[in-house]
């Protein structure tokens, strides 16, 4: 029996570490805190389509471990050493329930930090966490009934009876869970030891069926459950708003009526600017009549952006069209970037459009990406180079930016170039 223990446990410890790497595999594909994509598309390493496919994915070993390891905990009972004959007096079923019902209150905060850990990294280390709860509170009910000089028949039976017992308190925290609002995070640790302890009770109540007096068992099991269903209602009932006491103000001795004074005139609104008139133009912009410029640079969340500006130096206006051509070079190497479509500063798609540029003055292509954090060379130069289109020569740009490298990108990474436009304000 002993090898059979050891392989059965070998076997349930096998099933939980598939469970536990899969869920910490997760972390690649669950959108980061504060942000709204995953890792892996923060780093251009995959597409919001492929990360949930990997989640769906994740979710068969998750189960398949923890269904291993559930069953490896079934089978263990069969291979515990028989019984051996009692003959301390157990100690009373109330006794018993109360001293377990504690036992789960404990376990329930010891769970709560590793739980609420697990709720950050996402669905699937919520469900291996709730596993591992599970069988530790089991232990801990096991524990509750050697203190209390009570057992079943065999050990083996003990501990189903504790697999059991320890299932309806999860179970009935997970229900809590979904039903309740967020005040319920609170009440957690009473909801599963009320459950356990009249579980407890309610197991004592059945072994005593033909053996009376079975009453104290009853009696005990009904007095915790009508305590315990006490303390979760002060728990849950929100407090009373209590009204401020307002104290009766002094009397004051009468004063003369002021004169109104006469209300000042209203203020005329505020008249909007009007837009201003496009340029008209007859003739596309040469480049050579161009320099440009790369500045704006602004982030948010995780979001990044700046802006290539293009100044007409030439004598007579012309007009850009069409996406230019951006090369982001580091240490005088060229990243190699997946150049998606741009936004405008609103954060809609951009349409292409024909600009009118008068001598001396700009239109505005707008480059956004997402922070590539740690992946990205902070300290390595960067320079910018532009051109209006494929065919046109790449000429350097001026940066704004602040810092040698002002774009936190990297090798593989997207971004998107907007086409251009008139001055957005």
């Amino acid at each position: 029996m002993n090898r059979a223990r050891t392989v059965v446990l070998a076997v349930g410890l096998l099933g939980g570490l598939v469970a536990c790497a899969a869920a910490l595999r997760t972390g690649r594909y669950t959108s980061v805190w504060l942000e709204s994509q995953a890792s892996c598309e923060l780093a251009g390493e995959c597409t919001a389509a492929e990360a949930a496919a990997a989640l769906r994915w994740l979710w068969w070993p998750v189960a398949g471990g923890l269904a291993v390891l559930a069953v490896a905990a079934v089978l263990l009972a069969w291979t515990l050493p028989p019984a051996s004959p009692r003959v301390e007096q157990p100690r009373p079923a109330p006794v018993h329930a109360l001293l377990a019902g504690l036992i789960a209150f404990g376990t329930a905060l010891l769970a709560g930090f590793p739980l609420l850990i697990a709720a950050f990294w996402g669905p699937h280390a919520i469900v291996v966490a709730l596993a591992a709860a599970w069988l530790a509170q089991a232990a801990a009910v096991l524990l509750a009934g050697r203190s209390a000089r009570w057992g079943l028949a065999a050990p083996g039976q003990d501990w189903l009876a504790a697999l059991l017992v320890s299932g309806l308190g999860a179970g009935a925290v997970v229900l809590t869970w979904q039903l309740s609002d967020a005040r319920s995070v609170t009440v957690l640790p009473v909801v599963d030891a009320v459950v356990v302890a009249t579980a407890v009770l309610a197991q004592r109540a059945l072994r005593r069926v033909g053996h009376p007096p079975a009453w104290p068992s009853v009696a005990g099991g009904l007095a915790v459950l009508a305590a315990g269903m006490v303390l979760l209602v002060a728990l849950l009932t929100p407090a009373a708003p209590v009204a401020p006491t307002v104290s009766p103000a002094p009397l004051a001795e009468p004063t003369p009526t002021p004169t109104p004074a006469p209300a000042p005139a209203p203020a005329a609104p505020p008249v909007p600017e009007p837009a201003p008139e496009p340029v008209v133009a007859d003739q596309p912009c040469a480049q050579s009549d161009l320099t440009f410029r790369v500045g704006g640079f602004d982030a948010a969340m995780g979001a990044r952006a700046a802006a290539v500006e293009a100044t007409n130096t030439g004598a007579a206006p012309c007009w850009l069209e069409g996406v230019p051509v951006v090369v982001l070079l580091q240490g005088g190497r060229p990243l190699a970037l997946q150049v998606g479509p741009g936004e405008t500063p609103q954060g809609t798609p951009a349409q292409a459009q024909r600009v009118g540029v008068a001598p001396g003055g700009s239109a505005f292509a707008l480059l956004t990406w997402r922070s590539y954090g740690g992946w990205a060379d902070l300290e390595t130069p960067q320079a910018v180079t532009v051109a209006l289109d494929a065919s046109s020569t790449l000429v350097a740009a001026e940066v704004d930016g602040g810092g040698a490298a002002p774009f936190d990108i990297a090798d593989g990474g997207a971004w998107g170039i907007a086409p251009w436009a008139p001055p957005w304000n």
